[in-house]
């Protein structure tokens, strides 16, 4: 297996993982939406309005939701398959301890069996990676990880 399939394959599981959360921020919106009509107002007007009031708020933190998952994926759409020579976004970056991509904030992510961390170039470990060159070493906590190869 190529390192660049390799890398193609991460990023289409990052693009997949996106779409879902998308599709999940999408359902849950209509779901609130239709919730919100169907509930007819009774001779309790308070609890329908606080009702109300709950609908609206579920429907805004789903569509912030929806709004962060487009950000990310057009995130993945900027990113180049090309290697580099010094970690940046779009990096894979094999090290001594785990594989990394920076591209978006994901967290640790399963792809084809291997465990890779997705990380945004703003979270810690992306900042410490950043600028980085084969053979460079970046502490973590209480570990010390070398960069071992760079796509």
């Amino acid at each position: 297996m190529s390192f660049k399939l390799s890398k193609e394959k991460i990023h289409d599981a990052c693009v997949q993982y996106v779409r879902e959360r998308m599709q999940t921020a999408l359902l849950a919106i209509a779901s609130a939406q239709a919730a919100g009509e169907e509930d007819t107002k009774s001779s309790a007007g308070d609890k329908y309005e606080t009702g109300r009031e709950m609908m609206k708020q579920e429907i805004e933190r789903h569509q912030q939701l929806l709004t962060q998952a487009q950000q990310m994926e057009q995130i993945l759409q900027k990113l180049s398959p090309d290697p580099q020579k010094t970690v940046g976004l779009g990096s894979l970056v094999q090290t001594d301890g785990g594989l990394f991509y920076l591209s978006i904030g994901v967290g640790k992510l399963a792809v084809e069996g291997e465990d890779v961390f997705v990380l945004s170039p703003s979270a810690p470990v992306g900042k410490l990676l950043i600028g980085k060159c084969i053979g460079e070493a970046f502490s973590f906590q209480t570990r010390t990880y070398k960069i071992l190869e760079i796509w």
